[in-house]
């Protein structure tokens, strides 16, 4: 979902907030990788098919897909995802389950209460039962910003 070089941070203690930033990114074909010859052809234009867009590069790199929701129905994944999540700590460290609910529900109030600032993703695999990230906007309004639940995530090395 993210690498430590967008360097989280842990908030809440059961949250990662990730920077991310705005990059465009570009369909060009270079000429030259398909063999064209500009220069011999008497043609300056080196790109072929010119189109560009402006990404956020973490939805970009990890093929995010934005969820449409409307405040029920994220409350109603959240509740089955927090289940989930609750199961898997009953089992593992189950004396961090009431501060994970006493957390997540502080974290999670101010996010509804400003619901409409949010938006809303599903890594690729579109697993409905998967985290939702939330994306957000930090105050300068430029920096999109992305929330993950902590123990909805597994640390892979490589």
């Amino acid at each position: 979902m993210f690498t430590d070089s967008h360097c989280p941070r842990v908030v809440a203690d059961f949250f990662y907030e990730v920077d991310s930033r705005f990059t465009t990114v570009s369909s060009n074909v270079d000429g030259r990788l398909i063999g064209a010859n500009p220069s011999g052809e008497g043609g300056e234009d080196e790109n072929v098919d010119d189109t560009s867009k402006r990404v956020i590069d973490l939805v970009h790199a990890n093929g995010f897909i934005s969820v449409p929701f409307d405040q029920k129905s994220y409350k109603a994944h959240l509740n089955l995802y927090l289940k989930t999540i609750i199961e898997r700590l009953q089992k593992t460290d189950p004396d961090k389950v009431p501060l994970l609910k006493s957390q997540v529900n502080k974290y999670m109030k101010n996010v509804l209460d400003n619901f409409d600032q949010y938006e809303f993703y599903m890594g690729p695999s579109s697993n409905p039962d998967a985290m939702i990230v939330l994306m957000n906007f930090r105050e300068d309004g430029m920096t999109p910003y992305f929330v993950f639940f902590k123990d909805g995530l597994t640390q892979e090395k490589y």
